[in-house]
């Protein structure tokens, strides 16, 4: 498995420096909405190119489900949140504070453009998280990959998760197989997110989770779910 940091770090280790330098120490939220974005791709496993863009009406925390569409070489998809994956979406709707245009994370010059990845790179850079890590947009999501390989995921969780291709054919006539990869993506996030909560110390009654009973209503998708690649 490609790995992009280049230190003697344990990923352990890397993940609390990373957690510790995007959220406030106190009571452990993302300190701006660029942190929201590098943590989300920690807890979605996928890079920020593809967080940044989150459209408000494509993400249901009812559901608990994001469809992320189609951009450039890449496909849609669907992902499904855990709860806290909805935690840092809903920190996000508060810095966010009613901007318009329909982008969940805004740019602070245009507010109808998503917020850029030379933003958040300078985000990263300030928060001076050791070791340095030379593409966070990319790398965060390769560091949860690591992450669930540590926690004895199978393979094809982590390919699922990871939102890489998985070989259905074998089970294709026993389950539909867009349903069977959700279901293996869902599983992986969650042990990804026992482990992840276990790693900083964050539990379910911390600040962080204390809006969770107001997402009714907030990005609520109306559409079923909806195959991938479409």
């Amino acid at each position: 498995m490609q790995w992009e940091y280049w230190t003697d770090w344990s990923p352990d280790r890397i993940i609390v420096a990373v957690w510790s330098g995007l959220t406030a120490r106190a009571e452990a939220t993302p300190v701006s909405q660029e942190a929201c974005v590098l943590l989300l791709s920690l807890t979605t496993v996928l890079p920020t190119s593809r967080i940044a863009p989150m459209k408000l009406v494509d993400f249901d925390l009812e559901r608990s489900v994001w469809f992320a569409p189609p951009r450039k070489n890449e496909r849609s998809a669907t992902v499904p949140l855990t709860r806290l994956s909805k935690a840092l979406i809903l920190r996000a709707l508060d810095f966010r504070d009613g901007r318009g245009g329909g982008d969940l994370f805004p740019s602070q010059a245009d507010a109808h453009k998503p917020v850029s990845a030379a933003t958040l790179l300078r985000a990263f850079r300030r928060a001076n998280i050791e070791p340095n890590i030379r593409r966070p947009g990319c790398g965060l999501a390769g560091l949860a990959t690591w992450v669930l390989a540590n926690e004895g995921a199978d393979a094809d969780d982590i390919r699922a998760a990871a939102h890489r291709k998985v070989d259905t054919r074998r089970i294709s006539e026993i389950f539909d197989p867009h349903l069977w990869l959700i279901d293996r993506r869902r599983d992986a996030l969650e042990r990804l997110e026992v482990a992840l909560m276990r790693i900083v110390d964050v539990n379910y009654s911390d600040p962080l989770f204390r809006g969770m009973k107001r997402f009714q209503g907030q990005g609520v998708h109306k559409a079923g779910v909806r195959p991938e690649g479409h």
